[in-house]
């Protein structure tokens, strides 16, 4: 994802210790917060038993944050309803991810948990 390993290291566990954080509260039977990297990009993700069906599960992602590494910054996306991803706040861009962890988090616009 990112050049070094070290790096790689902060994504993950800032990733892991924000679902960890989300799922504390909430049995995972009903709902579980989880991670998936892509290339580039790291996406939280909402996973819940299907509504007539409990034995499967469905996703639904909740945010995007895109790695560029020729600026070594993170970019914060969210979801419409046509799965289209568009830029939030695009004057968030130099910010860590930490601190978009904190935005998504926060939810302050209703962006990414509804």
């Amino acid at each position: 994802m990112v050049t070094s390993e070290f790096e790689n290291f902060q994504v993950i566990r800032a990733a892991k210790q924000f679902c960890a954080e989300r799922n504390k509260h909430v049995p995972q039977e009903r709902i579980y917060i989880d991670y998936k990297i892509d290339n580039q990009a790291l996406y939280l993700l909402e996973i819940r038993p299907v509504w007539n069906n409990p034995e499967k599960t469905t996703e639904q992602m909740v945010a995007k944050f895109l790695y560029t590494q020729k600026d070594k910054k993170w970019k914060l996306y969210w979801q419409r309803q046509n799965t289209k991803w568009v830029q939030y706040k695009s004057d968030d861009i130099n910010l860590d991810l930490e601190l978009l962890l904190e935005i998504v988090e926060e939810d302050s616009n209703g962006c990414f948990w509804g």
